[in-house]
């Protein structure tokens, strides 16, 4: 588990969160995305997604056959990319393991739960 969480918050992470601020927070602030930097992050993020397509090939979670914070972790930045407004779910569309995955870990009654939360404040 600790391998996973390393991957996500220093290769997953990072490469989502410039992701979610190119496409979703500088238009909000009436600003263009920087079209080099998306691109960047873009190919970042299909390299890790390839590697979690593959672990995911042979269990149904980042860290075996247990859900666990590896996978809690991917939640909330995943939730971003998804978003209409960053509009990267072909990332997650094209890896069969990995959307199976997100749709596993996304429909779990606690994260629902959160998302419901989220949306009444």
């Amino acid at each position: 588990m600790d391998q996973w969480l390393e991957v996500e918050s220093q290769n997953f992470h990072i490469a989502a969160s410039a992701l979610v601020y190119q496409l979703g927070s500088r238009p909000k602030k009436g600003e263009l995305p920087d079209e080099v930097i998306v691109q960047e992050n873009v190919k970042k993020l299909e390299k890790v997604l390839d590697v979690y397509e593959a672990q995911l090939t042979n269990f149904p979670f980042l860290a075996g056959d247990f859900f666990s914070l590896a996978d809690l972790s991917h939640l909330p930045r995943t939730t971003s990319l998804l978003s209409p407004k960053v509009n990267q779910a072909h990332l997650f569309t094209s890896r069969q393991h990995v959307l199976d995955w997100w749709n596993r870990i996304s429909s779990r009654p606690s994260w629902l739960e959160v998302q419901e939360l989220a949306k009444s404040s």
